[in-house]
């Protein structure tokens, strides 16, 4: 299954990025990164956060936590938390483990951590749970540079 808003941003924007459908979910960063054969720090996971007046999507290394400190501080909001699915798929019209940062319903904040800057290539979410694209570092720049903040805990993410 394809999300059709990203890819018409892909032949938009990307026009050879190829977004790759897997035969098993993608939805977490280990399956992602088993489907396409990578280490799981390739994978660029988007986690949703919410409070009752606002909703930030922040995109991390899978092998990196978000710190809820950082990410309170850089949104102006400190009652933001790690939203409920329910809420996940309200807010941003994707499903938990489908979120793409490449098409971002008005109103969310977008952060992307800028450890992910720092790698030859990342893997985002194509929209479904089950689809995932690759992006180079000049193409993750040319996207989401402006976006950049440091946001990872010291610690190592425990997927």
């Amino acid at each position: 299954m394809i999300n059709h808003a990203v890819s018409s941003f892909l032949v938009a924007r990307l026009p050879t990025a190829e977004i790759v459908v897997a035969t098993a979910p993608t939805a977490s960063s280990i399956q992602a990164a088993e489907a396409v054969g990578v280490e799981v720090e390739a994978i660029g996971k988007s986690v949703v956060f919410a409070s009752a007046s606002s909703t930030a999507l922040v995109v991390i290394s899978a092998a990196r936590r978000v710190s809820l400190a950082k990410l309170r501080v850089a949104a102006g909001d400190q009652s933001l938390k790690v939203a409920a699915p329910a809420v996940v798929l309200e807010r941003t019209s994707y499903p938990v483990g489908g979120v793409s940062p490449l098409v971002v319903p008005t109103g969310i904040a977008l952060f992307v951590d800028q450890g992910l800057f720092e790698l030859e290539s990342v893997w985002i979410s194509a929209g479904t749970p089950t689809s995932v694209v690759k992006l180079s570092r000049e193409q993750l720049s040319d996207l989401f540079l402006d976006y950049a903040c440091d946001l990872a805990e010291n610690s190592p993410a425990h997927y």
